[in-house]
């Protein structure tokens, strides 16, 4: 996944894409092997991590939040609570309707909450926000 980390909403969108894409992959998965059940619930819980993340994002790349380094800290911490209680309400609503479904709730929930490594690892990304450049092997 090489992506422009020049634009963080182009990492933010790559990101969300992976994230649904594995939840998909691991509701077929579930599907496959268990049931429509347990794939809804494996579905459940990849959606208890896309849309926290999508509404963390919203509110971190808002043009408002870019005006001053300020604004963009204060949009992040905004962006990162609503995040943290979107995850918490949604799982805490999945968990009560999907009672005998648990593992393929949580383990979709916690393969896809993971996939955050691995994306700013792909992406190319380094701490200070500038890409690194890939050696060419002979």
């Amino acid at each position: 996944m090489k992506t422009d980390t020049e634009n963080p909403g182009t990492l933010v969108r790559d990101l969300i894409k992976l994230q649904a894409g594995v939840s998909l992959v691991a509701a077929s998965g579930w599907w496959l092997v268990s049931g429509n059940a347990q794939a809804i619930a494996a579905l459940a819980g990849g959606v208890a991590v896309v849309l926290p993340t999508l509404g963390a994002a919203v509110i971190a790349l808002a043009p408002s939040a870019s005006h001053s380094p300020k604004r963009m800290l204060a949009a992040f911490y905004k962006g990162e609570a609503v995040k943290i209680g979107m995850t918490v309400a949604l799982l805490a609503l999945l968990i009560n309707w999907h009672q005998a479904h648990l593992l393929p709730l949580l383990t979709t929930f916690v393969i896809v909450t993971f996939l955050y490594w691995p994306a700013l690892a792909l992406s190319g990304a380094t701490s200070s926000g500038k890409t690194r450049k890939r050696v060419q092997q002979p």
